[in-house]
């Protein structure tokens, strides 16, 4: 009866471990949330990347809260969202065309390395994201040395998506064949640990 317990334990690791979504889509926020009335909050000026200072996530306005509580919710952390932690907020609002190039490329990473400087969970709002834009995707990798993703996330405007942490991921090298400027808009929330 034990040696019994003991493989159907081991198979439900295994089956568990064939099937590990890397990250949780959350929904598409588009028609629930105006983006212009999130992003008012973190102006850009003329830059296309901002870290804002930490905050607690009681002190982030109504929208962000509302967004930060769905994203922790889907990887089952209501209850530590609850307790107020630390959250970072970071805007990239990336503008480029066939003769603009994007010049702002990430290696394959884990968001502990970024802004948090420590185990955290990731909540990325797509606010903006133009239809021509090619290679816009996220890719998630098993291991920092892997070439081929084991998922990958294509976000359209209102995408709401959760991770957690040590989960190591990179943007796509995102084009357009556009020569007209294009948007590729995105909140990240990252709740410290």
């Amino acid at each position: 009866m034990i040696k019994l317990i003991f493989i159907c334990y081991i198979e439900v690791i295994f089956i568990k471990d064939a099937t590990m979504a890397y990250y949780e889509y959350v929904d598409n926020f588009n028609d629930k949330i105006s983006y212009a009335s999130i992003v008012r909050y973190y102006p850009l000026g003329k830059k296309q990347r901002y870290e804002w200072d930490p905050i607690r996530f009681n002190d982030l306005p109504d929208e962000m809260k509302y967004l930060c509580f769905y994203g922790s919710k889907s990887l089952n952390k209501v209850d530590y969202i609850l307790t107020n932690p630390i959250v970072i907020v970071e805007r990239h609002h990336l503008r480029f065309s066939s003769k603009k190039k994007n010049k702002f490329h990430f290696a394959i990473h884990t968001d502990r390395e970024g802004p948090s400087s420590g185990p955290c969970y990731s909540i990325l709002y797509y606010y903006h994201i133009d239809n021509n834009i090619d290679n816009g995707n996220l890719r998630f990798y098993e291991h920092e040395e892997d070439d081929i993703p084991k998922e990958i996330f294509n976000p359209i405007s209102g995408d709401l998506i959760a991770f957690d942490d040590n989960i190591y991921h990179s943007p796509g090298e995102f084009s357009t064949d556009s020569d007209d400027l294009v948007t590729r808009g995105l909140l990240a929330f990252f709740v410290k640990l």
